[in-house]
């Protein structure tokens, strides 16, 4: 009977702390597939300057402005879709662009 408690004892304590550690990684891995909204200061193929926004995954932000140069994408310069030359600078949407060209760009594009 003494033996029983024991190994019970046990079995509970390894999947309690089983149980917390599963809890934890998976509230790491939210924390990394988070959408989040991230906008970018983009020069386009003939020299116009314009700002991209774009959903990404909280730990893409960094890799952003080199994912996005050569893609083509519609902005509210052209009714077709134009690529992207250059990236200056990626932010959140809630942040604001250090440049101040791309805070006046960002000011004057509809939202």
């Amino acid at each position: 009977m003494k033996n029983y408690f024991i190994v019970m004892f046990a079995f509970i304590l390894i999947i309690s702390s089983t149980s917390s550690l599963a809890a934890a990684n998976t509230s790491v891995n939210n924390n990394s597939t988070k959408r989040v909204d991230a906008k970018c200061h983009v020069a386009l193929f003939g020299g116009a300057e314009t700002i991209y926004a774009r959903s990404i995954k909280s730990n893409e932000l960094k890799q952003l402005a080199a994912r996005i140069v050569n893609l083509k994408v519609m902005t509210e310069l052209s009714t077709k879709k134009q690529k992207i030359y250059k990236v200056f600078e990626c932010v959140l949407v809630n942040d604001d662009f250090s440049r101040l060209k791309a805070r006046q760009i960002y000011e004057k594009i509809a939202r």
